[in-house]
This record gives C-alpha cells, sequence and structure tokens, in this order.
C-alpha cells in the first residue's frame, strides 16, 4: 500500500476513503502524508485522531436482550481469538446483560479462529463440557453454522432445544434474503461505508471513531418456544 500511497499526491487527490479489512489489527495512518479530507471505513489506525468508521460494539447486548426476551437462561458464546478486537469488541454487552438479569455465563467464552469448521469443534467442546445451555451467540456467522450442524448431530433441536445468534448477516449478503435462516446482527457496513464516503465527498474532516449502528436480524434460529425447565 505504501508505494501506491506515493503516487496518489501526483495524481491531485482531493479527497481519500481507505478501506479496512476488519479490526483484527491496525491500519497504517496515511493522513498526514496528504491535506486533504481522509476517512477510513472498517478499520482502525495507529494515529490518534483519525477519522475512522467501523461497526458498533453493541452485537453482545443487542443478542444478549433478545435471547432474555425468549425466556433464554444460560448462554454460551463462541468466539475468535482474545487478541483480535472485532471478537472483544462483538462481546462486549453480552456479559452485562447477563449481569443486569442476575444470569452468569452457561460457561466461559469458548476461542477460536472464524471459520466454520472451528465454530463447529468449539459447540463439540461446549457439549462435551456437561455445562447446560440453552442458546449459543457466536461472534460471526461462520462460527454460528458450524455451531449449528453440531447441535443438530447431537440430536438438540435448533431453536426449540438451543437458540442460536450468529454476527454479519452474511447469508443475505451472499444469497439475499429468501435464503436467510440465522438470527444475527448485522453490522451495517454497507451503510457504514456511505457514511465515510459521505464525509470524503464533502471535504470535512471528522477526527475521532465513528461507531455505526447496529441491527438484530430475526431469523429461525431463534423463533420457537424454547426448552422448559
Amino acid at each position: 500500500m505504501a508505494e501506491s500511497v506515493r503516487r496518489l499526491p501526483a495524481r491531485r487527490v482531493d479527497r481519500l476513503l481507505v478501506l479496512g479489512d476488519g479490526l483484527r489489527a491496525e491500519m497504517r495512518s496515511v493522513t498526514a502524508e496528504f491535506s486533504v479530507p481522509v476517512a477510513y471505513a472498517f478499520g482502525l489506525t495507529d494515529r490518534e485522531g483519525d477519522s475512522c468508521y467501523v461497526p458498533s460494539r453493541m452485537a453482545g447486548r443487542l443478542t444478549g436482550e433478545h435471547l432474555l426476551s425468549l425466556g433464554r437462561r444460560r448462554i454460551a458464546h463462541i468466539t475468535g481469538e482474545a487478541a483480535d478486537s472485532a471478537a472483544t469488541g462483538r462481546e462486549q454487552g453480552l456479559p452485562a446483560a447477563l449481569a443486569e438479569a442476575g444470569l452468569p455465563p452457561a460457561t466461559g467464552t469458548l476461542r477460536d479462529d472464524w471459520s466454520r469448521a472451528r465454530g463447529a469443534a468449539a459447540c463439540r467442546r461446549l457439549i462435551g463440557s456437561g455445562a447446560r445451555f440453552d442458546a449459543v451467540f457466536c461472534g460471526n456467522d461462520q462460527l454460528a453454522l458450524g455451531a449449528e450442524s453440531v447441535l443438530r448431530e447431537s440430536g438438540r433441536r435448533v431453536p426449540d432445544d438451543v437458540a442460536l445468534v450468529g454476527v454479519d448477516n452474511w447469508e443475505y449478503v451472499i444469497g439475499g434474503p429468501s435464503t436467510r435462516h440465522l438470527t444475527t446482527v448485522d453490522t451495517g457496513l454497507a451503510a457504514l461505508g456511505a457514511a465515510a464516503a459521505a464525509q470524503v465527498a464533502d471535504g470535512r474532516d471528522a477526527p475521532g471513531t465513528h461507531a455505526h449502528p447496529c441491527t438484530l436480524v430475526v431469523g429461525a434460529t431463534t423463533a420457537g418456544p424454547g426448552p422448559e425447565g
């Protein structure tokens, strides 16, 4: 990226929008190399005061409140590694929602990478631990799909026995609303990018981190009466 950035001033760039690939690691800031408005979408930089547009860290609270409203009381969590700020950000709010209801987590957080295979492996560990749980919140949809396959293999009905929530609304991105079955948290990346683009298009400087709202999309994996007892 460094070589590409060095070439841009010669092209008389008067606005710059930098697209990140997530929150796993900070992007190198290029703001000081330009005298024009610069914004970063879907990523944080290594420079304080840059204009960064990122998803809200409300996924955990939205999920917790939704599951609690359905009568779920033993909620487990499967997510990415602790060093991944996307994983920790998506988790935030779930412990608080449970604590406000006077409930502990069903078990400690199970951490791995973001793949479907690792979601399945983590769910096997969860089942093997003997912990009682009636809901699982997964840090992304791939983890949730992996967990779902293991829950069904184990004879647990989704959502009757175990409710399941992911993050990303990836089924909608891939196939549209007719393919969606997961309950998931949509991080609103399209609107987030549009907000960042609007800032630079308007020629505005807007220093700081701008957390864009996320929304819960209810699907078949939390519909149902829930387990008794």
